[in-house]
């Protein structure tokens, strides 16, 4: 019976894929990797070979896996599939990045880097459209995005 009981418990924290469904589970996960996601924006911004990474890509998309190693770990260790990289607002021109997520099964989980974005940025701010996506502000420009529908892949 101990050894079911720790075969399951096992299971259950190592072979079960990540799938947060509330707002404070969501936000939860992007506060304790806060750190690795603003390293991950710096080298995004002083990395030469992304400029001509995402301006190649036709949706402005990357996969993850298409990012020089370094980085493409970094993605991976975040359970990041794929970057959408967008010229910001801000000049020195600091871009707009939505990192695509597998923290849900069913819908897509977006953490967005967005120095433009006065609103949605707003710590504890909150929003849920008709279509039922829904926004949570984290503040100093980021905030995180839940669609109620899958995304298009990349290609």
């Amino acid at each position: 019976m101990k050894n079911q009981l720790v075969y399951l418990l096992l299971l259950l924290f190592t072979g079960c894929k990540s799938n947060l469904n509330t707002g404070e589970e969501i936000t939860v996960k992007f506060i304790a990797n806060r750190k690795k996601f603003e390293q991950l924006v710096y080298e995004l911004n002083n990395n030469p070979a992304i400029d001509s990474l995402y301006k190649s890509s036709k949706s402005g998309g990357v996969k993850a896996s298409d990012f020089p190693h370094v980085i493409s770990l970094q993605l991976s260790k975040l359970d990041i599939s794929s970057v959408y990289i967008y010229a910001g607002c801000i000049n020195p021109i600091k871009p707009l990045y939505i990192f695509s997520t597998n923290w849900n099964a069913k819908t897509p989980v977006m953490v967005v880097n967005n120095p433009c974005d006065s609103i949605n940025t707003i710590n504890k701010y909150y929003h849920k459209d008709e279509y039922n996506n829904e926004i949570w502000g984290i503040g100093d420009f980021w905030f995180i995005q839940k669609n109620a529908k899958p995304l298009i892949p990349l290609d």
